[in-house]
């Protein structure tokens, strides 16, 4: 009706909420990419993969407490992937339980392959408890995983101010190279 007569107010309404109610109802669906996942953990409890997405989506969604239950199964299962443990760190880190955090980071130091944002995120757990000498290390051991990573630079160097360390620059020129 709204290409046949596009001025008529009420066809547009009608096709507006119509349209709205259809956006509502797919928001409501199962996510089908859940669906298979669970299906997937259900069938093989030990694809600590399908756990980590299943966490991600419930943490998308904002559900936090099941995205804890589900990154806590991932890490269980040791992954080689950085994911989880950040995942299951930095959600403990909004909740304010920085031990919590630094536990399952330090974990992941130790199964990563990759593992500089997990260092990353040992330091801002540090950081978190207002450890500044502790997350400095933390973060220097992440530069010594991978020198390109910026976010590790800036926080480093925001440790060293906030422990009030005026020797800054041996901060980079330690760092050149």
């Amino acid at each position: 009706a709204v290409e046949l007569e596009p001025t008529q107010p009420m066809y547009q309404m009608v096709l507006g909420y119509t349209l709205y109610e259809s956006a509502i109802a797919q928001a409501k669906a199962p996510d089908p990419a859940l669906v298979h996942l669970v299906h997937a953990a259900t069938l093989e409890p030990k694809l600590w993969r399908a756990h980590y997405y299943i966490g991600r989506i419930y943490r998308d969604r904002g559900d936090a407490r099941w995205a804890a239950e589900s990154f806590d199964i991932a890490v269980r299962s040791s992954p080689p992937d950085p994911g989880p443990y950040i995942a299951l760190a930095e959600l403990y880190r909004r909740w304010d339980y920085p031990d919590e955090a630094l536990a399952v980071a330090l974990l992941g130091t130790k199964h990563a392959r990759e593992p500089s944002d997990v260092w990353y995120v040992v330091g801002m757990a540090h950081e978190d408890k207002g450890d500044h000498a502790k997350a400095i290390e933390a973060f220097t051991k992440a530069l010594e995983t991978r020198r390109d990573n910026p976010k590790v630079y800036f926080q480093r160097g925001q440790a060293y101010f906030r422990k009030r360390d005026r020797r800054l620059h041996r901060v980079f020129e330690t760092d050149r190279s």
